[in-house]
């Protein structure tokens, strides 16, 4: 299925991490709670275990935590370890959205587009980063997948139907913006999303291959972008729905 050209687009829908708010500026907030917990209960310097995780997290190494830990040789079970991911993943992160997502939302709402957002992850993380997000960025529906069960992450289907169904619109109709090659673009082929890439820089999938080859439908580099994207599309389906002469 492909978007026919009298498809208006009544809902822009975003993904979240990369997208509205830097995914690498969460990891250091997250770092730096973790961080803080550590130094008032081993008497260490609080910013300094923070840069170690987050050279850790740079070079691409797994179990951070635990890593962390052996270098300052603490001993530890698997039960601190969950505590300071459960850490980690509860708190109320230090970053606010990029200024191009203000922006373009705020324009598109004074169009009376929808606004939506569809993100993976685990609900606390995710739902702590929305009490970042919304207020400064005015949102209509935010689907966490996680809430509808871990089959129904990004790329499966439901989440979008999800969406269209509060609208009350044609999935056709949305157009998503996203990041990641592996999961974000497969709906423009499969259900005729329109749909587009943000590249911003240090994202962490920038080199993520597209999953069975799907590329998004639009590149852009701004999300001011989208404004014109969404303007451009409504006039040809404006003038595709048009009587002849």
């Amino acid at each position: 299925m492909v978007r026919g050209l009298d498809s208006v687009i009544r809902a822009v829908v975003f993904d979240l991490d990369d997208t509205l708010i830097s995914e690498r500026e969460y990891v250091r907030s997250g770092f730096g709670a973790v961080g803080d917990v550590l130094a008032r209960r081993y008497d260490f310097e609080s910013s300094a275990l923070a840069e170690e995780l987050n050279a850790l997290f740079d070079a691409g190494e797994k179990q951070v935590f635990n890593r962390l830990l052996e270098r300052h040789h603490v001993d530890y079970e698997p039960r601190d370890i969950d505590e300071l991911v459960a850490i980690y993943r509860r708190h109320e992160p230090n970053v606010v959205p990029f200024g191009d997502a203000i922006v373009c939302v705020r324009a598109l709402k004074a169009r009376g587009i929808n606004i939506g957002i569809i993100t993976d992850g685990y609900v606390d993380s995710q739902a702590a980063k929305m009490r970042v997000v919304e207020p400064l960025i005015p949102v209509d529906c935010v689907i966490l997948t996680e809430t509808l069960g871990r089959g129904y992450w990004k790329p499966h289907p439901r989440a979008f139907e999800e969406m269209a169904n509060h609208f009350d619109i044609s999935i056709r109709e949305i157009m998503y913006i996203g990041d990641n090659p592996a999961k974000d673009f497969l709906i423009g082929s499969t259900h005729g999303v329109t749909t587009v890439r943000i590249s911003r820089p240090q994202s962490v999938y920038s080199g993520v291959p597209y999953l069975e080859g799907v590329k998004e439908h639009h590149f852009i580099e701004s999300l001011t972008e989208v404004i014109d994207l969404v303007d451009k599309a409504n006039r040809q389906a404006s003038l595709a729905l048009s009587p002849g002469d």
